[in-house]
């Protein structure tokens, strides 16, 4: 049965006379792209599957990316797609020949039993069933309720805004009616809304609640969201106090938090929101709903996790002391179908990253060769560095990022190595260990992020430094490093946490080069805050079996658990684990190997390893035995790249 499915209108208010706001200036201005879709069903007899055709309504635009949720795209019009039964995020980019370009995303969902409307997702909106925009009478719950005009923020700015049907339903928000604002070409910098409360605010009691969140939906564009609070109306504002997030994402609703819990003094009796606050107006539109006042859990300030960011104090775009930390809008960073934007951090709730200032990269394109570029001032020296390190926060767990180095000029001398991101919507610092050439070469970083998939995410990048200095090459290893002020040596006893100059020496390959060096702790978070650590590098070409050793002066009792805290690069890493005796008496056999996958990169796992079936003939272990990357049937192959791993608290209970 065939079903057409309604298509979701936005509607929104704009009072007449902005029609003649700042037309003269408009008159030579290429029109911004306009995305959106809608779509119809159809199922075949006796068949599960789910016909869609959808029916691309975008405006002024000529190119189109689609990313239909199930990991296939279209570069149609109007594409037809078959899917499986099951729930899909469907992206629309539509582009212009100006380069103007914007994102429309709805969710699908397929099934026998499905009446779903196109455009939106869901075909009901949930309507509300209560509000409270009086302090007087609890906390704040802002929802919209009704679209009377003491319930309504008033636009102020040459821009307007009103109570609409919500454009997006969605699991975020599902209500019916909420805010519009919109940023009418012309308008004032210093635009925006606001609401006199019937009660003010007291924030020298220690009962009233100073956490708000709001829902926001952009419709063009991400955006800062500015929260102000002031004494009383236009002009007594003073005193004033205003709290900052971010969104991050078009076309979806997402939650922002604005904590102002380490404000103690002032009534409050104004509210104002501000989008792109003193930022030209184009005509941009977004959405909010469900203000509420929360209590303060000891959460986040301003869209991150504490209450207040960490402001960067030094940046280089120098190779000798590469530190690009966006401190300010530099470097020059070459778009190449991935479009960058120096934005505040989306995230700063994190150890691995609370700075105030980051790197956006949204895929436009849909390329899976989307990147952006970085051009350096003079070469980087891999003889006196070890290699770089790249913060990244991904929507996606695992993804794949690609860092390419070049020389200017001569773009088939190049070096790249792929590491791949931890968790999802959350920082991760990746580690690139390049091998050093007989002179500097390069002086260009190309950075791919999902790598080799055609997607149109956002991505955010921060903290691009060099770090290190080299653990040399071949085989063993030891010197300095970490602790140890003077040379390693093999370590006697478990447990073993490398703190002094105590290491594990001994290293074995015929292919490649793997080696052992102390060195500071990558990661002090988490199980793991222990100031130093074993560091591993495995060359890229290095067998499989490649791996590293420590015979102990004394037998061990190879029968107790083995436990071992490990942090790798990447993610879904077999680590091979094996005990045998140092010499190994004839006759004498060992226990089979054991294995452990590291599923999760650039965090601190601990693994427990128990030997079983040890033989009879067996006069004694001394000796432990750890082959990253080697999964059980791989002792053929070699590794296709570089990869670094660090180990720690290795022990026997």
């Amino acid at each position: 049965m065939k079903q057409l499915l309604k298509t979701i209108k936005i509607v929104f208010v704009v009072f007449l006379s902005f029609t003649f706001l700042g037309c003269e200036d408009e008159q030579n201005e290429f029109p911004k792209a306009f995305a959106e879709f809608t779509y119809t069903i159809s199922y075949p007899e006796n068949q599960q599957y789910g016909v869609v055709k959808f029916i691309n309504t975008s405006r002024n635009a000529s190119l189109f990316a689609w990313s239909f949720g199930d990991q296939t795209t279209s570069t149609e019009v109007n594409p037809t797609h078959i899917y499986q039964p099951g729930t899909y995020l469907v992206s629309l980019v539509a582009r212009n020949v100006a380069g103007s370009f914007r994102t429309y995303q709805d969710t699908i969902v397929i099934g026998e039993n499905n009446t779903d409307g196109g455009g939106g997702g869901s075909s009901d909106c949930t309507a509300e069933t209560s509000e409270n925009i009086d302090p007087a009478n609890g906390d704040i719950n802002w929802t919209f309720l009704t679209n009377a005009v003491t319930h309504t923020f008033e636009a102020f700015g040459n821009t307007g805004g009103g109570i609409v049907a919500n454009p997006v339903i969605d699991d975020v928000n599902g209500s019916c009616n909420v805010q519009q604002f919109v940023k009418a070409s012309g308008c004032e910098t210093w635009s925006g809304l606001g609401a006199e409360l019937a009660t003010a605010l007291d924030f020298t009691a220690s009962t009233t609640n100073k956490v708000f969140t709001m829902k926001v939906l952009a419709e063009d564009q991400v955006a800062d969201v500015t929260l102000r609070l002031e004494r009383l109306p236009f002009p007594d504002t003073d005193p004033a106090v205003d709290k900052v997030a971010s969104i991050t994402q078009v076309g979806a609703w997402q939650e922002l938090t604005f904590d102002f819990s380490d404000v103690t003094t002032g009534t409050y009796k104004s509210m104002i929101l501000y989008f792109e606050r003193n930022a030209s107006c184009d005509g941009d539109i977004y959405y909010f709903d469900d203000i509420k006042q929360v209590a303060d859990t000891g959460g986040s300030g301003g869209g991150g996790g504490t209450t207040v960011c960490v402001p960067e104090t030094a940046e280089s775009i120098a190779a000798a002391n590469l530190n690009i930390t966006f401190q300010t809008n530099t470097p020059a960073v070459i778009d190449d179908n991935a479009l960058f934007t120096w934005v505040d951090n989306p995230d700063f709730d994190n150890a691995v990253n609370t700075s105030c200032k980051v790197g956006q990269v949204v895929r436009v394109n849909n390329s899976p060769y989307d990147n952006i570029q970085i051009d350096l001032t003079d070469k980087l020296d891999f003889s006196v560095s070890e290699g770089v390190k790249i913060k990244v926060w991904s929507p996606t767990a695992n993804t794949p990022v690609l860092l390419k180095l070049e020389e200017i000029g001569t773009p088939g001398n190049f070096v790249e190595i792929l590491q791949t991101t931890g968790a999802a919507n959350t920082w991760t610092e990746l580690t690139y260990n390049f091998e050093a050439t007989a002179t500097p070469q390069f002086n260009k970083m190309v950075i791919f992020f999902n790598f080799n998939v055609g997607d149109a995410s956002t991505y955010y990048f921060d903290d691009v430094m060099v770090y290190g200095t080299p653990s040399g090459g071949g085989g063993g290893g030891g010197g300095t490093g970490g602790g140890c002020t003077g040379t390693a040596v093999a370590a006697t006893a478990f447990p073993v946490n490398f703190e002094s100059c105590e290491s594990f020496l001994g290293t074995f390959t015929d292919s490649g080069s793997i080696t052992t060096s102390l060195d500071n702790n990558p990661s002090k978070t988490g199980i793991n805050t222990s100031d130093f650590v074993l560091r591993v590098d495995k060359a890229a070409g290095s067998n499989r079996w490649a791996g590293f050793q420590n015979p102990f002066p004394s037998n061990f009792d190879a029968t107790k658990t083995f436990k071992v805290k490990i942090y790798s690069t990447k993610a879904n890493v077999v680590m091979r684990f094996e005990v045998n005796s140092d010499p190994q008496p004839n006759s004498s056999g060992n226990p089979g190997p054991q294995f452990a996958t590291i599923t999760q990169a650039n965090t601190w796992t601990e693994v427990q390893i128990v030997f079983t079936g040890i033989p009879g003939n067996n006069t004694g272990l001394n000796q432990f035995v750890i082959k990253p990357d080697n999964p059980d049937g791989t002792d053929g192959q070699t590794t296709p790249t570089s990869e670094t791993y660090y180990f720690d608290d290795i022990r026997l209970e």
